[in-house]
């Protein structure tokens, strides 16, 4: 094996971007498949003495990972690998345009005093996920219909079309970092959910709970100021909600969606220390300190968060050989 073993990252590149596109059943043994026989090609013709330049030489000559993916059965999907790539591009911008419009058009509602509650909240909520599943829906929709009704020519030519543009340097870095669990991501879309619906439909106009003590009985906990703040919290979670589908969809963390995440992240950095710094929090002054606490974790654990993304994007600055070292030593 060569000491630049940088230089296999590239083959770890490219049959990582092959398995995205295909079954999560046959993705961990095809990338195996592919990327051993990458290697073994080229310790073949060049021995040990392997150099960036001759994996790069090597990778052209194979095809585009959408290409290669359809070889081995992806084309049977309802989105074919020769259009995945570009149907993964316009649901994310048709999903943003949607998010911004509605929340652009409920930010202007309420500087027009345009009334806002619980049940305005929740209309908000429900009318962006609509929206952007109808959007995603029809978007599906027209790429299954291309799909079905190209050609065989119409396939060659946009296979050779791929063939043209394909270029190994244009693979994406893949670290361990990147990679995410469709368990971990489900969670967290599924907390978000939550969140949004308990301080939108649970917690009463007033700011009172519903608690079950001998019946039913309404507690004060929360104060008006904050209140106020959760139309924007609201807001800022849908954000965190579409992303997090975003980089579900894609099965990993990309520079694109670690930045928004960075961004959204620093606005709510912002929201939460307003809110504490402002007056009180909690209805009574015995629930104060537990309502600021609570706000104060929150705040916690959004800089964690904000802080591994930072991490992650200065380690994406370059090839990575722990994916190289991982992906050659499961096969020898």
């Amino acid at each position: 094996m060569s000491q630049n073993t940088t230089s296999y990252d590239w083959i770890y590149r490219y049959s990582t971007e092959v398995a995205q596109m295909l079954p999560a059943a046959q993705r961990h043994d095809i990338k195996q498949e592919i990327t051993s026989l990458l290697i073994d090609e080229l310790e073949s013709e060049h021995g040990e003495a392997v150099s960036e330049a001759d994996v790069l030489a090597l990778l052209r000559r194979y095809p585009s990972p959408a290409e290669m993916a359809a070889r081995y059965g992806a084309s049977q999907a309802l989105i074919g690998p020769a259009l995945y790539p570009t149907y993964l591009t316009v649901v994310q911008l048709v999903a943003l345009i949607v998010v911004i419009v509605a929340i652009v058009t409920s930010i202007i509602g309420i500087f027009t005093g345009g009334a806002w509650g619980v049940a305005s909240v929740l209309g908000v909520i429900w009318n962006i996920l609509a929206m952007v599943l109808t959007s995603v829906a029809i978007v599906t929709l027209v790429f299954a219909v291309v799909e079905r009704s190209t050609s065989p020519q119409q396939q060659a030519e946009i296979d050779a079309a791929q063939r043209e543009r394909w270029r190994p340097e244009s693979l994406p870095p893949v670290a361990g970092t990147e990679r995410v669990s469709v368990s971990g991501m489900a969670g967290e879309i599924i907390t978000t959910l939550v969140a949004i619906l308990w301080l939108n439909y649970y917690v009463t106009a007033d700011g009172s709970l519903t608690i079950f003590a001998d019946g039913p009985q309404l507690f004060r906990l929360f104060s008006p100021l904050f209140l106020s703040f959760i139309p924007w919290l609201t807001l800022l979670w849908i954000g965190d909600l579409v992303t997090d589908i975003v980089v579900l969809a894609r099965r990993r963390w990309e520079r694109p969606s670690r930045l928004i995440a960075i961004g959204i992240g620093l606005v709510s950095v912002v929201l939460l220390g307003v809110m504490l710094s402002g007056g009180p929090l909690a209805a009574t002054e015995g629930m104060e300190r537990w309502v600021r606490g609570g706000v104060a974790a929150v705040l916690l654990l959004i800089l964690i968060d904000i802080g591994s993304h930072l991490w992650a994007l200065y380690r994406q600055r370059g090839p990575s050989a722990d994916g190289a070292l991982l992906s050659t030593a499961s096969i020898r």
